[in-house]
């Protein structure tokens, strides 16, 4: 795959060999050159002494943060000085964006180029120096020789050099300019991870750049912008690979690399403004400039040549043979392809034919925006042409070859990082729910919108850290209480939709906060957890296992705590999904309800004592009706937009809450609300609830005929499962509720015509999941699954997993669903 960086290797290697041995030399000098630039007349003597005729990229800095928070690292190359006369326009910088093979170009302000790296804002007082006193408030920069000894936990603003130790600080760096060039050579040793220099005996005829960027392209940063600090990672380690392998290459380039490691943590640490790319659209001089850049890529693209290379090198020799006045423009000397250095006379020695680009031959073009005018040329046999016609195209069905295989390889690292964020175990219509609540422009919003930066991060958390983050979020922004421990577990583990809201509150739940007269401590089990993933494997002991999946609620005692509870609910809500989220406009009313008519809530929760549980267990119900809504439009492209029509806005919630409250707010009537199915056999609730203790049956206070057997026949059975807790119901019969549509048995058909001893080949290729019992893997039972009729008689005891839809990974989810698709269209035949 043709690209720019494939372009810049090719330049490279005939800078290295018309500059041997100094190329490295001048390179690093560029560098050096180009931190002391303070204005565009500068700017411009740069690059007509050094930065036309240097390989090298521009390292620039984003002026806005990424969702980790972090500033991101764009590469432009091909720069180009446009200067406006009379100071109408602020002069400012095109060039081409990244190293793909693209031609996106940008452009960026003089002004913001030369702007200091680290604003004022950014400086500290504090003596300078190595480990400095305990007041000193200076904030150091990372040296190469701490990054190079893999101290890579220091490139925060917390780093503290050694004693003695020579190091910069931040305001050392702010006389340097926002953007930094990088000698190409530098480049590809931090994007490849190897030495070009250092090559074998054995691959001396070889080119080391061309190999790497044929092999290692697809892993590149070239279309995409780049991590501070996995650049700068990248950079130490490979600078410690160079000291020992090629002490000369370091020493040249070890001043650059610091200064690349400064740019990089200035970067990381926010202390740079960044800049802000422009477009360039209706610029007469960057249309020119685009041109220009496309037809030298697509001259090397189309003929393995670098025409603007080739062009000054041509230039160059016409203008010592021809006198000046009698010179003809760069095209025409072009056009010409006369030698120019054969003449004895002019005392010029011609350069090695070897160490050019080979020339184009056949037929060749103009470039872009000339005549269509074709100029034959001599050109090679016919039986030459074909044969080379056809190693073209095998070069580029291996090359299509390498992108798929690096293709591949991409794809199973991003699945691996998928795997380690808690969504990933989620169904997909949970994740679709979440973003489509995460709507930033409230109904108005099209497309399927992305969640924000803080669900982003809070999902690729562990749970204590989840925690802490939550906690911090919610003491920074002054909410009215916070969500309890296991109410974030619960809500990290199965997302906002809650597919048994009936038997009792799960996914998302108000009945998940506590209001602001509560505290919920943290034992010393939960503080050693919290040591673990800071500075351990983070796994979680049994214990901690078992103590998270017990589900806590909370229930008010008076309709003040209630309300700090829903609006604690709604501030949750907003962090995750956006401050104009559609998600909290059911609980907004129902907060505005209780306002409104305090007196009357509060006499109704005197008479009833699950007056205030029932009714926030009423708008959990409403939620996850509106979840429901919003999962049946799973296939639309404007979600958003549809459910707008249909739900009248908000007007659809507050209906739904209207009609239930009506015989209390408007007629005085007693409401008939009802509690979940684990507590109706409850007369009152406060406080914080065990839900995992709900529905056991005290051994004390079991009837006489369990305790005595109710006969000699069952007695000594009876006996036995006395203080034997019951089993959930979900582990006999699958709920209508939880059974997937698309799994069942097709109607007409039944199981057998599929499944069964004489069919085992169709039940091959199913993932093993967890057993209900043994917690072991164990393959899926799919009399229980496939619903419609079809019942699994053994129940709880059944040697195969029973498990809910839910339970399963999003990988095994669709493993299942694509196998008993399958199936059924095959009609059980395998």
């Amino acid at each position: 795959m043709v690209s720019w960086f494939r372009f810049y290797c090719e330049h490279w290697q005939v800078f290295c060999a018309e500059n041997s041995p100094d190329g490295h030399i001048r390179a690093a000098e560029a560098h050096q050159a180009f931190l002391t630039i303070d204005d565009a007349d500068q700017l411009m003597q740069w690059t007509q002494d050094r930065g036309s005729d240097i390989p090298g990229v521009f390292l620039v800095a984003r002026n806005k943060v990424g969702r980790d928070g972090k500033r991101k690292i764009d590469v432009m190359h091909h720069l180009k000085v446009i200067h406006h006369e009379g100071g109408e326009w602020d002069d400012y910088v095109v060039g081409v964006l990244q190293l793909g093979g693209g031609s996106h170009m940008n452009g960026l302000l003089v002004k913001d180029l030369t702007a200091d790296l680290v604003p004022a804002a950014g400086k500290r007082s504090g003596t300078r120096g190595g480990s400095g006193g305990a007041k000193d408030s200076t904030i150091y920069v990372p040296s190469l020789e701490s990054m190079m000894e893999k101290r890579d936990g220091f490139f925060g603003k917390n780093y503290v050099p050694k004693v003695g130790e020579e190091c910069t600080t931040s305001e050392d760096l702010a006389c340097r300019p926002s953007v930094v060039f990088i000698p190409f050579y530098l480049w590809i040793v931090i994007c490849t991870g190897t030495n070009p220099n250092k090559t074998s005996d054995s691959d001396e005829d070889n080119d080391p750049i061309e190999e790497m960027s044929t092999k290692d392209e697809e892993e590149i940063w070239v279309e995409q912008a780049n991590c501070p600090q996995a650049l700068a990672q990248r950079l130490a380690r490979m600078m410690r690979v160079l000291r020992e392998e090629d002490i000369e290459m370091f020493n040249i380039y070890h001043g650059v690399a610091q200064n690349i490691l400064d740019f990089l943590w200035a970067a990381n640490n926010n202390l740079t403004s960044g800049i802000r790319l422009r477009s360039t659209d209706g610029d007469l001089e960057a249309m020119k400039h685009t041109q220009m850049c496309l037809q030298d890529f697509l001259s090397f693209a189309e003929e393995g040549t670098l025409t603007a290379w080739k062009r000054n090198q041509q230039a160059e020799q016409d203008q010592l043979l021809v006198p000046r006045h009698e010179q003809e423009p760069v095209v025409q000397a072009e056009e010409q392809q006369q030698p120019a250095s054969k003449d004895d006379k002019t005392g010029v020695r011609s350069k090695p034919i070897s160490t050019l680009p080979p020339s184009p031959k056949g037929e060749s073009t103009r470039p872009i925006g000339s005549p269509p005018q074709i100029i034959e040329t001599q050109g090679p046999p016919a039986w030459l042409h074909s044969f080379m016609k056809g190693l073209e195209g095998t070069m580029a069905e291996v090359g299509f070859a390498i992108r798929e295989a690096a293709q591949v390889n991409r794809s199973a690292k991003e699945k691996e990082e998928e795997k380690k964020k808690a969504t990933s175990k989620w169904l997909p219509d949970s994740m679709f729910v979440l973003r489509v609540l995460s709507a930033e422009n409230g109904w108005d919003t099209p497309g399927i919108p992305e969640l924000n930066q803080f669900a982003s991060k809070l999902f690729e958390m562990k749970l204590l850290q989840a925690i802490q983050f939550v906690r911090a979020k919610a003491k920074d922004e002054g909410w009215s209480g916070c969500i309890l421990k296991s109410g974030l577990s619960e809500f990290l583990k199965r997302g906002p939709i809650a597919e048994d809201i009936r038997e009792a509150p799960s996914g998302f739940s108000v009945l998940f906060f506590y209001h602001s007269a509560y505290s919920e401590g943290d034992d010393e089990a939960h503080s050693m957890q919290a040591l673990r993933e800071v500075y351990g494997d983070g796994e979680m002991p049994d214990d901690l296992v078992k103590a998270f999946s017990k589900l806590h609620i909370f229930v008010p005692t008076c309709t003040f705590r209630a309300g700090e509870q829903i609006k604690a609910a709604i501030q949750f809500l907003e962090a995750v999904c956006g401050e104009k989220t559609i998600a909290t406009s059911g609980y907004r009313y129902g907060l505005r309800l209780l306002e409104e008519h305090r007196r009357l809530f509060e006499r109704e929760a005197d008479r009833d004592k699950m007056f205030l549980f029932n009714y926030l267990y009423l708008l959990d119900r409403m939620f996850q009706q509106f979840c429901r809504e919003i999962r049946e439009y799973s296939q639309e492209q404007d979600p958003v937009l549809t459910l707008k029509e249909t739900l009248r806005r908000d007007r659809g919630m507050r209906g739904m809450i209207d009609q239930a409250m009506e015989p209390l707010v408007i007629y005085g009537k007693e409401l008939g609300l009802r509690p979940p199915i684990k507590l109706q056999d409850r007369s009152s609730l406060s406080g914080l609830i065990d839900m995992s203790q709900v529905g056991k049956v005290n051994p004390s206070k079991r009837p006489v005929e369990d305790l005595d057997g109710g006969g000699k026949a069952g007695g000594k059975v009876a006996r036995r499962r006395v203080g034997v807790e019951p089993h959930p119901d979900w582990w006999y019969e699958l709920s209508s509720e939880d059974c997937i549509r698309e799994w069942a048995i097709p109607h007409s058909k039944k199981f057998g015509d599929y499944f069964g001893p004489h069919k085992k080949e169709n039940v091959v290729g199913l993932p093993y999941v967890q057993h209900h019992k043994t917690k072991r893997p164990a393959p899926i039972c799919l009399k229980y699954q496939l619903g419609n009729g079809v019942k699994c008689k053994r129940g709880a005891d059944c040697v195969l997993a029973h498990i809910r839809p839910r339970d399963l990974s999003s990988e095994e989810y669709r493993q299942i669903t694509e196998h008993l698709k399958k199936v059924y269209q095959t009609g059980g035949q395998s």
